[in-house]
């Protein structure tokens, strides 16, 4: 006797083909292939955001030490500032006092140069630039290649960078040694292109030329005119060469 709660099956059901079995093996390896697939995209995704946020944040703590040094390179040309300043202040008011007027310079030159070795970054290059001016104002030709060396030191870009270059080899020009003035040239143009390394070259072209020796600044003007082609200072750099050559 049938269950009457038992449901019926519907009209001609009896004649419906068989439900297809659970997938097999190779409809299963399949389905693992996909999820693999899903699971390897999303974990890219992941590593996708990870990276990003990792950009974000490198891109953060370089804004932020940009403001430290601009933070720190504003304080302590406001420092430098103070220091200048003054020693104008006193150099004016003791014009007339040769003595006065170079110890005036000699405590400059001693304010700034403090002011340099504590100062980390272009600050402290900018210190020590002034410094060196002071220490020359005060005619202490050591103090002065000291300060200029400190300054070239530190390695900066653009114009502090030319402004060191250029001060610790004209002095080390005025004192004769003009191989090493050259090398600092030399070192402080090194491959770049910019308009400082250009100045570089061609001023040491010029102590070439200023200190007798004619053939080697003819060849330097040379170089500058191939190296540079485009640069202010080539037609300059080519007057100055045939100038060379036909001296001979």
């Amino acid at each position: 006797m049938s269950n009457p709660e038992e449901p019926k099956p519907a009209p001609g059901a009896e004649n419906l083909p068989p439900l297809p079995a659970f997938p097999g093996r190779e409809e299963d390896a399949l389905f693992k292939a996909q999820m693999v697939v899903a699971n390897a995209f999303y974990g890219y995704w992941r590593h996708g955001i990870a990276a990003m946020v990792a950009v974000l944040l490198t891109v953060l703590a370089w804004g932020t030490w940009r403001n430290h040094q601009t933070e720190q390179l504003q304080a302590s040309h406001a420092e430098v500032e103070r220091v200048l300043r003054t020693l104008r202040a006193g150099i004016e008011t003791h014009a007339e006092n040769p003595a006065m007027v170079k110890a005036q310079a000699t405590e400059g030159g001693r304010l700034l140069a403090e002011i340099g070795a504590r100062t980390k970054g272009p600050g402290g290059t900018y210190a020590w630039i002034h410094a060196a001016r002071a220490y020359q104002a005060a005619e202490l030709p050591d103090k002065q290649l000291e300060a200029w060396t400190k300054a070239h030191e530190r390695g900066e870009d653009g114009e502090l960078g030319w402004a060191s270059a250029s001060g610790l080899s004209g002095v080390l020009f005025d004192q004769g040694k003009v191989d090493e003035a050259v090398a600092v040239l030399t070192q402080h143009a090194g491959a770049r292109k910019d308009y400082a390394a250009q100045r570089s070259l061609y001023e040491a072209a010029r102590f070439l030329e200023l200190s007798g020796r004619g053939p080697e600044a003819a060849a330097a003007f040379e170089a500058f005119q191939v190296a540079h082609p485009e640069s202010p200072l080539a037609s300059l750099a080519a007057t100055a060469a045939a100038r060379l050559r036909e001296q001979g």
